[in-house]
């Protein structure tokens, strides 16, 4: 089964929206997933429409004329499994929005970001003894979410009776989806798209992001604010355990249900990589978030490090963030430590894509060959201090290292990483699940400097980063999974 970590954007106006617009916010999440994306909308018949392309977001020539009040946008980064394998329609048939259409809540779109763990799936096997499916055989749990939300909505129909069908369907997503919430603890985020609405969706735990906008012309949802191409409304978090309606008819709330859940935890790698850095979300601006690590690591290093830092401001030092998530880390460490930062490596224009959601090390490493342009000039000879957001396999930093050192020859490198070291594989739809692949788990601590040909390597104290941010999920580090 294949797992996603990706971009939800939708929709819902008061007047008709050229394609462009949604195609605008899905390129504002791109970072999120670049190997497929997909649209759907609702015609002028009153008909779901649903497109898909592999690849980066383009327009669309059969998009290109299409004018519709109502969108819901996806793209994909799948995290686990075969992402593509040899069999192109399977793959294109779990890129999203997945259409659906049954007797009971006719057609529908869905579009999800998160993950939910195979066990989740077995535990419900148990707990409802005619809903029995052969897990192993989905391309992904989307589709089999897709299955439950159909098995589901007969169990409503045939307890409850409805004497008309097409008035009821409202009610029954409503008793669906508090289903789902009740037996689903996470990690999803669900934007459906009906004939008549959109259903929103954020688990009790809120693991995964989800914004919305509402201003006059009707309302906008998207997995990050950035998204946004109009920010005039209110933007707001749609909260842990929030269910929300909104009707075609009015383009405004209707229904919201909120589920019984004080404890939220949020997704600290969202803060520390996914995010972009000029998105807030769960009322925390990602930048300031970043530049306060920075700035933690300072005191943690200062009182670890004594001798290190004192080395530092006698001699010619040059603090760099990483691009592109490591630069405000980096600005922000080198700003308390009342060090000189100098952006002196840098992304290739004409090279965008983030190497951590690339398909296989092979690719990763080639990618991290085309990826950097440095300026040597204004480091030979000085002591580089490099800030990266997180380091997870090492292959980037392994290759990074080497070609500094070969083109620019500073007298020394020091790395400080952002995060935590991640040691334990996520469940909730990060793209580190195997345990053996984890740099932190290959080699310890005290042998990575040689190991990466570097002077020193610091990772951020993950009780320092709880001090931060406490309602955040840390698996990835502790390996305390929510559930």
């Amino acid at each position: 089964m294949v797992f996603t970590e990706c971009g939800i954007s939708a929709i819902i106006h008061k007047s008709t929206r050229n394609s462009s617009a949604l195609f605008k916010s899905l390129k504002n999440l791109q970072h999120r997933g670049r190997e497929a994306f997909g649209v759907s909308y609702l015609n002028n018949y009153g008909k779901l429409v649903v497109k898909k392309k592999k690849g980066i977001v383009t327009d669309m020539d059969s998009l290109n004329n299409i004018s519709s009040q109502f969108w819901l946008g996806h793209v994909r980064y799948s995290t686990t499994g075969n992402k593509e394998g040899s069999d192109v329609n399977k793959f294109m048939e779990s890129c999203q929005p997945i259409f659906s259409a049954s007797s009971i809540l006719n057609q529908y779109c869905i579009a999800h970001n998160g993950n939910i763990p195979s066990y989740i799936w077995e535990n419900l096997k148990t707990l409802y003894e005619t809903f029995q499916p052969d897990i192993n055989t989905y391309q992904s749990d989307t589709l089999l979410l897709c299955d439950f939300i159909e098995y589901l909505a007969k169990e409503d129909y045939i307890k409850n009776q409805y004497a008309d069908i097409s008035l009821s369907q409202t009610l029954i997503w409503k008793n669906v989806l508090i289903t789902l919430m009740d037996v689903i603890p996470g990690a999803c985020c669900l934007v459906i798209q009906t004939e008549d609405g959109f259903w929103a969706m954020r688990d009790r735990y809120g693991i995964r992001p989800l914004v919305m906008n509402e201003n006059d012309n009707g309302i906008l949802i998207a997995s990050e604010s950035v998204a946004f191409d109009d920010n005039t409304g209110v933007i707001k978090n749609i909260e842990a355990g929030q269910i929300l309606y909104i009707a075609n008819e009015s383009a405004c709330i209707e229904f919201q249900y909120k589920y019984c859940n004080t404890e939220t935890k949020h997704c600290v790698f969202e803060y520390l990589y996914f995010l972009r850095h000029n998105t807030t979300v769960n009322n925390l601006n990602v930048a300031s978030f970043r530049m306060r690590v920075g700035d933690s690591l300072k005191d943690q290093i200062a009182d670890s490090f004594p001798d290190l830092v004192k080395k530092w401001k006698e001699e010619e030092t040059v603090v760099c963030g990483v691009p592109t998530s490591g630069i405000v880390f980096g600005e922000g460490f080198a700003e308390s430590m009342d060090l000189s930062y100098n952006q002196v490596l840098n992304k290739r224009d004409d090279y965008p894509w983030r190497t951590f959601i690339l398909e296989s090390n092979d690719k990763r490493i080639q990618a991290c060959e085309k990826k950097y342009v440095i300026k040597p000039e204004d480091i030979k000879n000085k002591i580089l201090i490099l800030v990266d957001d997180s380091i997870v396999r090492g292959n980037t930093l392994t290759y990074l290292i080497k070609y500094i050192r070969l083109v620019a020859q500073p007298k020394e490198i020091h790395i400080i990483s952002g995060s935590p070291p991640i040691k334990h594989p996520c469940r909730y739809g990060v793209d580190f699940p195997d345990i053996e692949e984890l740099f932190a788990n290959r080699v310890d601590i005290k042998d990575m400097p040689k190991q990466l040909n570097v002077e020193s390597i610091t990772y951020f104290d993950v009780e320092n980063l709880l001090k931060l941010e406490s309602n955040v999920c840390h698996a990835c580090f502790t390996g305390d999974y929510i559930f």
